[in-house]
């Protein structure tokens, strides 16, 4: 597989797990410790449905790439489990959309429903438990999209190593 090739693997891995770790660590509690709530509940709905829609279009990219490389007879390049390399971007490609179709909704539902409703009743500790129940099951999803692309790029790297450095790993392959 050409160099070129490699270099556009790493650039989609870097595109998928750079805003993953950079949102999920440094944004999302950086804007909940400088902004009132209300302000940083805004700002959260308008981010989150690009942020997942980003992951989205690169993990289809990325998928991509390693299926074309699969394609190409040359799969234990890319991966020593030849199309076995798209599990873990499927699974962040799943983690996206389960964020952007189903979790962001209902985030934002039960977050509306706390809001309209008075505090010390029924309805408002109901609200608040579903936005607690719906939030951890994103942060779950998160990390299990961050895992994924870790777990890709720990076999990518260890996969192309030998042919991109040598057996020793020291200069190019002859």
């Amino acid at each position: 597989m050409p160099a070129w090739w490699h270099m556009l693997v790493i650039l989609s891995v870097a595109l998928w797990i750079g805003p993953l770790v950079f949102f999920s660590f440094l944004v999302a509690p950086t804007v909940f410790q400088s902004l009132d709530m209300e302000q940083a509940a805004k700002f959260m709905r308008m981010m989150f449905p690009r942020y997942y829609a980003f992951q989205v279009v690169v993990a289809v990219a990325l998928t991509g790439f390693v299926a074309v490389a699969a394609g190409t007879g040359k799969a234990e390049t890319v991966f020593h489990t030849g199309r076995g390399a798209v599990v873990p971007v499927f699974i962040g490609f799943l983690c996206a959309m389960l964020g952007k179709r189903w979790l962001t909704p209902r985030v934002n539902e039960a977050r509306d429903l706390r809001a309209a409703a008075k505090p010390d009743t029924p309805e408002f500790a109901e609200a608040k438990k579903q936005f607690s129940r719906y939030h951890r099951i994103s942060v779950q999803v998160n990390l299990l999209a961050i895992l994924s692309a870790i777990t890709f790029t720990v076999f990518y790297a260890l996969a192309s190593a030998p042919r991109m450095f040598g057996p020793a790993g020291l200069g190019p392959s002859p």
